[in-house]
C-alpha cells in the first residue's frame, strides 16, 4: 500500500499566488483550492473574500498555530488531525521559502486540537 505525502490532501498545497515581482496577489484554501483572499480591482488593495476565516490550532508542546482556510474546510478540517497536519505542513513549507530554518517547525508533530475558529474575516490572534 502507498503512503501518502501530507500534500495528498491538498488541493492547493501551493496556495500564495505571487505576481512577477513577488507580491502576494491572491490566496486559495489549501484544502479545496478555492480563492480566499486577493487584489481588489477597484482601489488594487489586498483583500480577504466573504469565504475567508481562520483556524487557530494548539500543539502538544503547547504551542499554537492559525492558519486560513475557506468557511466550507473550517466546518470539517478541525475534526480530522491528518488534515491539520497537511495544512500546517502547507503554512511551514510557505514560510520557509523565505526563511529556511522555519522548515524546522515541522517537528513538532501533529496538533493535538483546534481552539478557534473565525469566519467574520476578522482574524484570530
Amino acid at each position: 500500500m502507498r503512503e501518502f505525502a501530507m500534500s495528498d490532501l491538498l488541493a492547493r498545497p501551493d496556495y500564495v499566488v505571487n505576481d512577477a515581482e513577488g507580491r502576494m496577489v491572491g490566496m486559495h484554501c489549501k484544502v479545496c483550492g478555492v480563492p480566499i483572499a486577493g487584489i481588489r480591482m477597484a482601489d488594487n488593495q489586498f483583500v480577504r473574500f466573504n469565504n475567508y476565516g481562520e483556524m487557530k490550532m494548539k500543539f502538544a508542546t503547547g504551542d499554537f498555530h492559525v492558519t486560513n482556510l475557506c468557511h466550507s474546510c473550517l466546518e470539517t478540517v478541525p475534526y480530522d488531525r491528518d488534515l491539520m497536519y497537511a495544512v500546517f505542513c502547507a503554512d511551514v513549507d510557505n514560510m520557509a521559502k523565505e526563511v529556511p530554518s522555519l522548515a524546522k517547525l515541522k517537528l513538532q508533530g501533529k496538533p493535538t486540537r483546534c481552539v478557534a475558529v473565525d469566519t467574520k474575516r476578522l482574524g484570530i490572534t
